[in-house]
């Protein structure tokens, strides 16, 4: 899809100036998900912020609200990317209807809610001021005025009246593609709210298989499956019937999205590289993440992927789901400030605030964190159980290393 927003989310108070987390929407809900995350946003209680930053649509930012549900945005955004070029210019028009009318800001569910109206506008691309819309008018026998003139008469009719009238009683408006009016009333399609996930998925990583390539010119996303892992065997060959597929190697197979978004590309990297034959260790791969999940353990997962060798195999992948227990997360370290201002505060320091103000945090946080062998994340500070350093736990997949807890 087509980015049409890019925007921060972050939260207020201490944390939030170093959690703030920017993404691209549309986003697929586990890249969504993961950002929240990141962000230190664990639940619907924490109040956050979303600042739009940048739009395709540029005269959107300025009307979005700080306090705009990032899930209602990322609906807007896939609505947005949907849309065709006259309907993103009707859509511009309805946005402009209600700045022109005083709207400081418009609320998120409403912005959607345009994009279900949109067969309701009509636009003329010619017209960008009154007296072109006159002549527009004029010239399509839309005007208010009588038939069959006499050419002379049309010499000396005022078309910015005639077009001034027609916006006024229309309450249409001028945009950069043209003039636009609504005939009709906003549609009522969404409800606040409606875009928030009720529960959470029971899938942690979903595929596209389509016949053929992707790379293919008669290529369709409408006629792909999209089987959702982890599940059985047998789905792949379920698959396979829906796309009247001979076999296996008659397809094309990627991952669409993953509840650790690090692994999107790892997973679709080796599905190319073996035709779909890895799809047994993609399933695996699937129910170790999901157990993860259930245990509560992700954010730590997510955490050794940011830090992992980028030369991480589908194999790697897996076979650190099972070394999780050996590492451990401290998620509310965000810099190497609050990890100086965590150790320091294990000892009784007198007048410790005043220390605190007057101390150089940062650089003796970088020392330890550096000395330590520790790695900072954007989910936390990542830290091993045995004092080793990370990066070796890491490549090592912790074998080698013994288990002196500390």
């Amino acid at each position: 899809m087509n980015k049409i927003f890019e925007v921060e989310i972050g939260r207020p108070g201490s944390i939030g100036a170093m959690t703030a987390t920017s993404l691209s929407l549309p986003a697929t809900p586990f890249v969504l998900a993961d950002a929240l995350a990141k962000a230190h946003i664990t639940d619907e209680r924490i109040i956050y912020s979303t600042e739009v930053l940048d739009s395709n649509c540029s005269y959107l930012p300025s009307l979005i609200a700080a306090s705009a549900n990032i899930y209602e945005l990322n609906y807007l955004a896939k609505r947005l990317a949907a849309l065709t070029e006259w309907e993103l210019d009707c859509f511009e028009g309805l946005v402009e209807m209600d700045a022109a009318r005083g709207a400081e800001s418009i609320p998120v569910d409403r912005l959607i809610n345009f994009t279900y109206s949109l067969e309701n506008c009509q636009i003329a691309h010619e017209a960008h001021n009154d007296e072109s819309l006159g002549e527009f008018y004029v010239d399509n026998d839309m005007a208010d005025i009588p038939d069959n003139l006499p050419e002379a008469v049309y010499e000396l009719l005022d078309y910015e009246v005639i077009g001034r009238k027609a916006r006024m009683a229309e309450g249409g408006v001028f945009t950069e593609r043209g003039y636009v009016v609504l005939n009709g009333d906003i549609s009522l399609a969404y409800r606040e709210g409606s875009a928030v996930p009720q529960e959470k998925p029971s899938h942690t990583i979903e595929l596209e298989v389509c016949k053929g390539s992707f790379e293919d010119g008669d290529y369709d996303k409408s006629r792909s499956e999209f089987p959702l892992l982890p599940a059985e065997d047998s789905i792949i060959n379920r698959v396979l019937v829906q796309l009247k597929a001979e076999s296996p190697e008659d397809c094309s197979y990627r991952a669409v999205d993953c509840i650790v978004p690090k692994l999107t590309e790892l997973v679709s990297d080796s599905l190319y590289a073996s035709d779909g034959d890895c799809y047994g260790l993609v399933n695996e791969l699937a129910i170790q993440l999901k157990k993860l999940d259930e245990s509560g353990k992700l954010s730590v997962y997510c955490a050794m992927m940011e830090a992992a060798p980028d030369d991480l195999t589908l194999e790697d992948a897996i076979d650190l789901t099972n070394q999780v227990e050996w590492f451990r997360l401290l998620p509310d370290v965000s810099s190497p400030s609050d990890y100086a201002k965590r150790q320091l505060n294990l000892y009784q320091i007198e007048c410790a605030d005043t220390l605190f103000r007057n101390s150089n945090l940062y650089d003796y946080g970088q020392t330890l964190i550096k000395e330590k062998g520790l790695c900072l994340t954007e989910y936390g500070l990542l830290d091993t159980m045995s004092g080793q350093p990370v990066q070796e736990m890491l490549r090592c997949g912790g074998s080698d290393f013994s288990m002196e807890m500390r």
